[in-house]
């Protein structure tokens, strides 16, 4: 079973050096829907957690942004890295005790219908947005969404709550069993709710920039944005918090990792972590069967954009989906192409491949695979890094595992293709599908997709001056022309070789000197390092997980990082971007013509390699810090 661990959070701050923390870093979302159903004992049950703390399985869900087009439409905003959780160790004396959170605790901060500002209200207090600019120019901390362009980032922020009962673990809106300091971060807590709790606080962050060239403001709002809840104003804006940690060892961590610094790395003798691999290959499939990523006609439940200043109503009887799916019936593979069943995803490599013919059309989807397989005579078909297409007629069963086979297909956003050395694998023959299950889906913070896809666009390239040759080949089998049909992806008239076939060309011009391709210029404030080897198994930047899915450069990686206040970056295969304050796993330096892979998001610019990485370091210490509750300051 998955942890339903993360909807989508960020969190770039500094604490006061008064009061001890960690931060905690979280890979990715988990899942995003609709629903809410896990308990503390199904938390603990969990197999995975994209969060960093081995003894931790919590669930940290926040509603979403989608941009509003003119026309009515609803389109996801995608989220800028994966997450970090500040645990905050702040008290109204020095000497009061902090406790971890109990078995079956559970806290919502903010209130999802909220469409107006009350500045005397410590919960609304707790909830801002900070608008990021590394320039300076439109950087700022807000009580609702900015009517402007953030170049680094949306940031929405929430703190939590932290003064308890004592009795009650819930209640029934969530937020009666808890109450906020006098300080609302800090000071004293009411004699209603003695008892002191660890603080937690965190932040997702909204690349709203990439919608900058189709800006418009409707009626009623200053901005094109709106909350998945249907608000537009960002007074909704709400986080919710599920309990799953091993109790026993947060109270361990509260009393022993006492450093300044916030590293959770100084603590990892108390507090074991998860290696980024485990991280990045928990994801779950939605269980929700609707629409939630791309064009949408409404937003996921169909909620009402509401501007408020009243507060909104929920509504009902839309046509959205009232049931949820069993965790069997869940999946990111197909179960409706005919003559074909779902095997499960698998861990490929590319020195030992998992199937051993590959097929590639500029289109990819479920459908294409298994079609193509099946005219080969095939018996497996698999799919990988959301564009190619893997065949075989046998399957080591030890590959397939908890992975994420997550990446949309290149051809259709709406299938998943496999991922990076991760293999979408269907198995030919009649599928038998799960015993149907279905649960009413429960009142929930709406949650929607936190990435999307765009199809790349293709032009031919002019013909180079060569002719076909089979000198100086090692190794060489000749096989039929005819063998060599697989169509190019960047020109579909023009064949490329096929599955165990090249076609092979040999320059009828002179050879000229070649020179190393140039490290790639660095942005304002950082410095090009180098070019160095990487592994996936493992990786030299171990900050923040892989990010992949955006049109890649290295100053988007750059931009990436330097919001979750790492010192490195890192840019790989063409389009992954990887963080960190330190090369660690043996990083070797090698020849900069190594690193010489375009650009996924500007293909005159380099992008690193396969399992080479193109290293920057941070030249300034330059920060956008939170200017109330985390800034440096004594209390």
């Amino acid at each position: 079973m998955f942890s339903l661990a993360l909807v989508a959070l960020t969190l770039a701050a500094a604490a006061s050096p008064a009061d001890a923390f960690f931060r905690m870093n979280c890979a990715q979302p988990v899942t995003t829907m609709r629903a809410d159903p896990i308990t503390f004992a199904d938390a603990r049950k969990s197999s995975c957690s994209t969060c960093q703390a081995r003894s931790d399985l919590s669930n940290y869900w926040t509603p979403n942004l989608y941009y509003r087009a003119k026309n009515g439409s609803f389109h996801n905003v995608n989220q800028i890295g994966g997450g970090t959780v500040y645990y905050l160790q702040r008290r109204g004396t020095a000497n009061e005790k902090l406790h971890a959170f109990p078995e079956g605790f559970r806290m919502l901060a903010g209130t999802p219908g909220l469409r107006s500002y009350d500045a005397n209200s410590l919960a609304q207090r707790a909830i801002s947005f900070n608008c990021l600019d590394f320039s300076g120019k439109n950087s700022g901390e807000f009580t609702s969404i900015p009517g402007r362009d953030c170049p680094n980032g949306l940031r929405a922020q929430v703190f939590f709550p932290s003064c308890w009962d004592g009795k009650n673990v819930d209640s029934a809106d969530h937020k009666s069993h808890m109450a906020y300091p006098d300080g609302e971060d800090s000071g004293s807590c009411p004699s209603s709710h003695p008892v002191r709790l660890i603080s937690i606080f965190y932040e997702i962050t909204f690349d709203i920039h990439s919608w900058n060239s189709q800006w418009w403001t409707p009626a009623g709002a200053t901005h094109p944005f709106v909350l998945s809840n249907g608000d537009p104003t960002g007074y909704g804006w709400h986080g919710d918090f599920l309990n799953g940690w091993d109790v026993s060892a947060l109270q361990v961590a509260i009393d022993g990792c006492n450093q300044e610094s916030g590293v959770i790395e100084d603590c990892q003798s108390i507090l074991p972590l998860r290696t980024n691999e485990e991280m990045t290959d928990c994801v779950a499939p939605s269980r929700v069967p609707e629409a939630t990523t791309g064009w949408l006609k409404t937003l996921p439940g169909c909620n009402p954009v509401s501007n408020g200043p009243a507060n909104a109503v929920p509504v009902s009887g839309c046509g959205a989906p009232t049931s949820i799916l069993s965790t069997n019936q869940a999946s990111f593979l197909r179960s409706d192409i005919a003559g074909w069943q779902p095997i499960g995803c698998a861990r490929d490599d590319g020195a030992k491949r998992v199937l051993t013919d590959v097929f590639t059309n500029g289109a990819m989807t479920v459908d294409t695979c298994t079609a193509h397989c099946k005219s080969k005579g095939f018996s497996f078909a698999g799919l990988e890094w959301a564009q190619e297409c893997w065949c075989g007629n046998s399957l080591d069963q030890s590959t397939i595992g908890n992975y994420a086979c997550d990446m949309e297909c290149q051809g259709d956003a709406g299938q998943f293709c496999g991922a990076s050395q991760r293999l979408a694998v269907y198995k030919a023959g009649n599928y038998s599908p799960p015993p149907a299950a279905t649960f009413t889906v429960a009142p929930a913070p709406p949650a929607a997709p936190t990435t999307f896809t765009t199809k790349p666009t293709s032009s031919a390239p002019a013909a180079p001056s060569t002719k076909p040759t089979t000198a100086a080949i090692v190794n060489k089998k000749s096989a039929a022309a005819g063998d060599c049909s697989t169509a190019c992806v960047g020109n579909g008239a023009q064949a490329c070789g096929a599955g165990n076939r090249i076609n092979i060309y040999q320059s009828t011009s002179s050879p000229s000197k070649v020179n190393p391709s140039p490290a790639p210029a660095p942005a304002a404030g950082w410095s090009a390092t180098g070019c160095f080897t990487d592994n996936v198994a493992k990786r030299v930047l171990t900050g923040a997980g892989l990010w992949a899915g955006q049109p890649m450069t290295p100053a988007v990686c750059q931009a990436r990082c330097a919001s979750l206040g790492f010192k490195l970056a890192g840019v790989e295969y063409g389009q992954e971007c990887y963080c960190g304050n330190s090369l660690v796993n043996g990083a070797a330096k090698v020849d900069a013509a190594q690193c010489s892979m375009a650009c996924k998001g500007d293909g005159k610019q380099k992008c690193g390699a396969a399992d080479r990485i193109q290293v920057f370091q941070r030249t300034t210490a330059k920060r956008e810090h939170r200017r109330r509750r985390l800034a440096l300051e004594a209390h």
